[in-house]
């Protein structure tokens, strides 16, 4: 399997120690353990912990705290991560398949085309509109639809715009996933 250079995380890799402003950043400002005691951090406590590799999928405990959060879930269906890019590789080892097809909104953190991509699946995309306050363009996410992706990718909060969609344009994404997956289905896909 051959994976394309990702180039917006190689030039971020490369110059993001480097520089006095990274305005490429998406995470939050590290703090310093002073800072997080603080904040109300027991760091005595902290200091019996023992040091090893955690449950690779999050502990029974984490993971329980989890489904809480989620009507109906269990500890079982619960899948922790390191990051959203591991996440998002799961998701795509998972259930894309060569010949697939792949749909995702732009802008957007690039990662994924390039693992679907790897997989061979064809990538279709839809664009979100700034002037529209990044309101997805419905006939190009209609037509991506269309095209029967087997996975559709969207971001939100979006990452890089940090806009958030809005209830109704939520519904209205789930509905046209929900009628595009249906047409699937009828034709036996």
């Amino acid at each position: 399997m051959a994976i394309e250079l990702f180039e917006m995380e190689r030039m971020q890799s490369t110059w993001e120690n480097l520089v006095d402003y990274d305005m490429s950043e998406s995470g939050v400002r590290p703090l310093t353990l002073r800072e997080l005691v603080a904040m109300g951090f027991n760091l005595d406590e902290f200091l019996d912990q023992p040091l090893g590799y955690s449950q690779s999928n999050g502990t029974i405990e984490l993971r329980e705290r989890i489904a809480a959060s989620y009507r109906g879930a269990t500890a079982d269906q619960i899948e922790v991560t390191n990051g959203t890019s591991e996440a998002n590789y799961l998701v795509a080892l998972s259930l894309l398949r060569s010949g697939d097809r792949f749909a995702m909104e732009l802008p957007n953190y690039l990662q994924m085309p390039g693992v679907a991509r790897s997989l061979g699946a064809d990538v279709v995309t839809c664009h979100l509109q700034h002037a529209r306050g990044w309101e997805p363009d419905w006939n190009e996410f209609d037509r991506a639809l269309a095209a029967g992706p087997r996975l559709v990718y969207v971001s939100n909060p979006n990452n890089p715009t940090g806009s958030v969609l809005s209830e109704q344009d939520m519904q209205n994404v789930l509905a046209y996933i929900r009628q595009a997956f249906d047409q699937l289905r009828a034709r036996g896909r």
